[in-house]
């Protein structure tokens, strides 16, 4: 899959509106809004396949929608769609990236998984807001502290890719025996 910017190309926009609730609608012609979309190569061309609309306030990039295909969710769409939202940020000079989950009449979130999903990414509650009449929690990030999380996070990989390698090196004919630590107290049996 890969990330594409929309704006700029009705055509390639109407390819994604369906995945827009008219109550977000207004954001596809936008000239404030940026779009990004996800979206994979197929032979008769490309299929869309999530949407994430982005409008900023002040230092702050708003995700104000993100929504992925069911049939393309947990392909890293979304992750990568969040990764270019914070390179843009980054690269823009924004300090923080805030998203806004929608909220149930008893002030639960939706119901989907799209707060987990931020919470995954190291989001953290800012609060309740009122979204064009829809009540939406605020979850914040701070550009700087994703790119921290996102290098320790490739770190983590090299180490746990390096630890696969030596483990195919290791010989096969090992046994796994009982071992008790000794901390250098005495103990009684």
């Amino acid at each position: 899959m890969k990330t594409i910017v929309l704006n700029g190309n009705q055509e390639i926009i109407d390819a994604f509106r369906g995945f827009v609730p008219k109550e977000y609608s207004h954001y596809l012609v936008d000239e404030q809004a940026l779009l990004f979309g996800e979206c994979e190569a197929e032979d008769d061309g490309i299929a869309a396949c999530g949407i994430t609309i982005l409008v900023p306030a002040g230092r702050e990039l708003v995700i104000k929608w993100m929504w992925m295909d069911p049939s393309y969710r947990m392909k890293s769409g979304g992750s990568n769609m969040l990764e270019a939202v914070f390179e843009t940020a980054a690269e823009n000079g924004f300090t923080r990236v805030s998203a806004h989950v929608p909220l149930d009449e008893e002030g639960d979130e939706d119901g989907s998984m799209l707060g987990d999903f931020f919470y995954d990414a190291g989001f953290t509650e800012n609060g309740i807001a009122k979204q064009g009449g829809i009540a939406v929690k605020k979850l914040t990030l701070r550009t700087a502290e994703y790119e921290r999380m996102e290098n320790n996070r490739l770190n983590a990989e090299v180490s746990a890719e390096r630890i696969e390698r030596a483990y195919k090196k290791f010989p096969k004919n090992y046994k796994v025996v009982d071992v008790e630590y000794f901390s250098g107290i005495p103990f009684e049996e």
